[in-house]
């Protein structure tokens, strides 16, 4: 099991200190000149929070002055760990204004002590002319006061490759070999692998958590790659044995039910023609023997009426169509998409902007019917809707959901599991691609084939529920001991993401019955421990995906453009910079059209805030003289691998 985001940070902090990189003299360098944005910040900023506690303290009630006391004290002991205060200047500013509201110097004493020291442990987001001057006096300081940043998409690349071992050993080779010979990262092929397993398996098997605790075998996936990344033939290879047997189900039934067609339509005719007559007969006589003439051609069309071909993929659809699929389908339907038009659908583009999603994320749970009955509309009633999706967009697709709000509100995109891999553009060997085994496609194949044959069930048969044995359901247990915690809404460090972290138990058992499988396991048998560790592998993975793109999320839901600040982070983790001023980043980020110095110094703010970055004051030369350009310090994190 991979070692988690938070755990990582946590012993990244543990690092050893590293003296002040001495910074020549800038005088009168542009880089030092303060920004152009006006702002409110510095002393003028900390003496007025001062002035304003102090005031507060005089003037409070009888009764309130030393909880006001208290208050002040810690408000401003936040200012003195930013650094935008003395403590000595704070501890005669409210003892002056104690004596005045009546304390006496005892009680104030050790109230103002006890305030500081409960502040001092929370330092207060400094202004922005602060941040750009320095915050701390020292790089030791700074560091001591790091603690876990906001996540962010993007932020710790490369992000993990996916571990190809943990797929079961056919599906595993299979996706080696397609990443190898499309030149694509095997992340791209395994997602959409694990979602196509799904396709075949859906409204056959479920797998048990325990008791009551059922889960279908359903998986949605999106992988988010620029244009050119070759999404299209890793896609294209996946989906082929559902086309072939398609193929083979048509072919099959115009061979069994071709003349029944022809005859169907002439039934139908019959009928309307029918019906035309007995709406101008006025014999009884007459209307007697036309309704038996069409009780026998009503008969005649249910005897010759057959289920349509079985389908397995559509790439786009409307949800009354959809709806529609899914009825005559057995329930179940899968989506194997290269172009993310499926999100078209969803977030509204058929129904005037307006989402609906009630079908789909029925049909992600897959335990619960499915019932439609409107005017007009032909009657839907589908017993366990099933849709598996698998889907390779560019990242605007991800970025774009951050517009409908209600896509997250709703639960739809906590059903998705991320990935963003490093895109292979730019090295891939034009000249050295090998071929895909022909052994290997064939496995492929094969290995859907085999799952497909596992009979629906259908209303009239009870679920087929795949066991866990007692060491899988153990370590099942384990890992959901091990998520729970970080799910809790004030110290849970997944609690920001926790619509997708709620759901990841039950994602595991979804993977691990998927991986049973594909492996040629009988559902009667059980899910051994193997199974599920290598479920867990996969899913731990997928936590580590799902970060990034929910911390990107959560940047844009603070109205935050992360162009830059992202641009930053990249060039701190590739070239191993943890100590740098405002000069050095704009020179080492000259040429991209975003980065003049004005922009840098906003994204440089921008870090701080979230805490990936911290800054420290620096002096002239003379060493009395502050330079109005600080030094900034990259949290451990971003540079441990350098080290």
């Amino acid at each position: 099991m991979t070692e988690s985001f938070l755990a990582k940070a946590k012993a990244a902090r543990e690092q050893r200190e590293r003296p002040l990189r001495v910074v020549p003299e800038q005088g009168g360098d542009p880089f030092d000149a303060p920004a152009q944005q006006t702002s409110s910040g510095g002393a003028g900023y900390a003496q007025t929070a001062l002035a304003n506690e102090v005031d507060r303290v005089r003037t409070a009630a009888k009764g309130t002055r030393n909880d006001a006391l208290n208050r002040a004290a810690f408000s401003l002991g936040q200012l003195v760990a930013g650094g935008e205060l003395t403590e000595t200047e704070v501890r005669d500013a409210l003892t002056d204004a104690a004596r005045t509201a009546g304390l006496d110097d005892r009680e104030t004493a050790a109230t103002i002590a006890s305030g500081l020291g409960k502040g001092q442990l929370n330092p207060r987001q400094a202004p922005r002319v602060q941040i750009l001057r320095g915050i701390y006096a020292s790089v030791e300081q700074a560091t001591e006061r790091f603690e876990d940043p906001e996540p962010l998409e993007g932020v710790l690349e490369p992000a993990p490759p996916f571990p190809v071992a943990a797929l079961p050993t056919g599906v595993g080779e299979f996706v080696a070999a397609l990443s190898a010979t499309t030149q694509t990262p095997p992340d791209l092929a395994a997602m959409m692998s694990m979602s196509a397993l799904s396709v075949a398996a859906a409204n056959r098997c479920w797998v048990s958590g325990g008791g009551s605790w059922v889960e279908a075998l359903i998986l949605w996936t999106i992988t988010a790659l620029p244009p050119a990344s070759r999404k299209s033939p890793v896609v294209g290879a996946i989906a082929e044995p559902f086309h072939r047997l398609e193929l083979e189900a048509l072919t099959e039934h115009q061979q069994s039910h071709g003349a029944k067609a022809d005859l169907l339509e002439a039934a139908e005719s019959r009928r309307s023609t029918l019906v035309g007559k007995l709406g101008k007969v006025e014999s009884a006589v007459e209307r007697a023997k036309l309704e038996a003439e069409l009780d026998a051609v009503r008969g005649e069309i249910a005897d010759l009426t057959i289920a349509p071909p079985r389908e397995y993929l559509v790439n786009d659809f409307t949800p009354e169509a959809l709806a529609l699929v899914l009825n005559e389908n057995g329930g179940t339907i899968g989506v194997l998409d290269d172009e993310g038009g499926v999100f078209g659908a969803i977030t509204g583009r058929y129904t005037n902007g307006t989402p609906q999603l009630d079908l789909v994320l029925t049909a992600y749970d897959g335990k619960k019917p499915y019932k439609q009955s409107r005017v007009g509309r032909r009657k839907v009633h589908i017993p366990w809707p099933a849709v598996a999706i698998g889907l390779a967009v560019q990242p605007s697709v991800l970025r774009d959901t951050t517009q409908t709000p209600v896509l997250r509100d709703r639960g739809l995109m906590g059903r998705f599991a991320y990935c963003v891999p490093h895109d292979t553009v730019g090295t891939r060997d034009n000249r050295n691609v090998p071929d895909m085994p022909a052994h290997l496609a064939s496995q492929w194949d094969k290995t859907i084939e085999a799952i497909t044959r596992i009979p629906l069930c259908g209303p009239d048969q009870p679920k087929r529920i795949i066991q866990l044995a007692t060491e899988a359901h153990e370590a099942h247990l384990d890992y959901r001991d091990m998520i729970e915690p970080r799910l809790h809404q004030e110290t849970g460090d997944l609690a920001f993401m926790s619509d997708w972290a709620g759901k990841h138990a039950g994602r595991v058992l979804r993977i691990a019955g998927l991986f049973h499988l594909a492996a040629g396991n009988d559902p009667a048998h059980p899910i051994d421990f193997r199974t599920m560790a290598a479920a867990i592998d996969v899913a731990d993975w997928m936590l580590e995906h799902a970060v990034r793109v929910y911390g990107g999320w959560r940047a844009a839901a603070g109205g935050r453009d992360m162009t830059g600040p992202l641009a930053i982070l990249r060039w701190i983790r590739r070239d191993g910079v943890d100590q740098f001023t405002h000069r050095d980043a704009h020179q080492a980020l000259r040429g991209q059209g975003w980065a003049n110095a004005d922009a840098v110094r906003d994204a440089l703010v921008v870090l701080v805030e979230m805490g990936w970055l911290s800054s420290v004051e620096r002096l002239y030369a003379d060493g009395k003289r502050r330079n109005p350009g600080g030094l900034f310090v990259a949290h451990p994190t971003l540079t441990e691998s350098a080290r």
